[in-house]
C-alpha cells in the first residue's frame, strides 16, 4: 500500500476555468478575482494524504515534537470537520507525514514540507512562544497545508487560520494575540471544498 499524493490535483485545473469564466462574465467592476475565489475553496496543489482508496482519506503522523498539546488540538480540530482522519501512524499504516522541531533564528514559527516518502511539518523553538496562540495556532495552520490548504494573503482573510501572518510571528508577536487557534466558517469552507 503506497502514499498518493496529489500534485496538480484533479480540481483545482477546474476551479481556475470557472473563475476566469465568472470573472469573464462579470459586468465591469462587479467582480474581482478575491471575489470568484472566494465561491471556491483556496487550496494548492500537494498535501499529505494518502488516497490509496475512495473511502479512506487519511494522514498516517509520527511525532517527535515537545509540542503535543498544540498537536493534538489542531488533529482534533481538522479531524471534527470528517472526510480526512489525521492519526497517529500504527504498525499497519505508512507514515505520510512526520512532526517535529527544529531551532533557526529565521523568523519562522514552523514549516510544512512536501517530499518523497513522509512530508513533514518542523516547528521552530526559537521563534514559536514569540506567537502570542503558540504551538496550537502554528501546528493548525501547518497541518491545513498538509490538508492542501493554501497562505492567504488577501487582508479579508486575516482572522482566518491559514492568513500567511498568522504564524510570521517573529519580529511582532502581540500582532498575533488576537489570532484564531479554532477553525473559522472560511477555514472550513476550504476544507470542505476541496475534500
Amino acid at each position: 500500500m503506497g502514499t498518493a499524493r496529489h500534485c496538480f490535483g484533479r480540481i483545482a485545473p477546474a476551479a481556475g476555468l470557472v473563475t476566469v469564466l465568472l470573472l469573464m462574465l462579470a459586468p465591469a467592476g462587479m467582480l474581482t478575482p478575491s471575489d470568484a475565489l472566494a465561491s471556491h475553496g483556496h487550496y494548492g496543489c500537494c498535501d499529505s494524504v494518502d488516497e490509496t482508496t475512495w473511502w479512506d482519506k487519511k494522514i498516517s503522523f509520527e511525532s517527535y515534537t515537545v509540542y503535543g498539546d498544540g498537536l493534538w488540538h489542531a488533529v482534533n480540530n481538522w479531524n471534527s470537520l470528517g472526510r480526512v482522519d489525521i492519526r497517529y501512524d500504527d504498525a499497519w499504516s505508512i507514515t505520510d507525514l512526520e512532526i517535529g522541531d527544529y531551532s533557526a533564528s529565521d523568523g519562522t514559527c514552523g514549516y510544512w514540507q512536501t517530499r518523497v516518502g513522509a512530508d513533514r511539518i518542523r516547528l521552530n523553538h526559537n521563534v514559536i512562544w514569540n506567537c502570542g496562540a503558540g504551538p496550537r495556532l502554528v501546528v493548525l495552520h501547518e497541518m491545513g497545508h498538509a490538508l492542501n490548504l493554501i497562505d492567504h494573503y488577501d487582508y479579508s482573510y486575516s482572522y482566518t487560520v491559514m492568513y500567511y501572518y498568522s504564524i510570521a510571528c517573529g519580529t511582532q508577536p502581540w500582532d498575533c494575540w488576537s489570532m484564531p487557534t479554532w477553525l473559522t466558517s472560511h477555514d472550513t469552507h476550504d476544507y470542505n471544498w476541496r475534500w
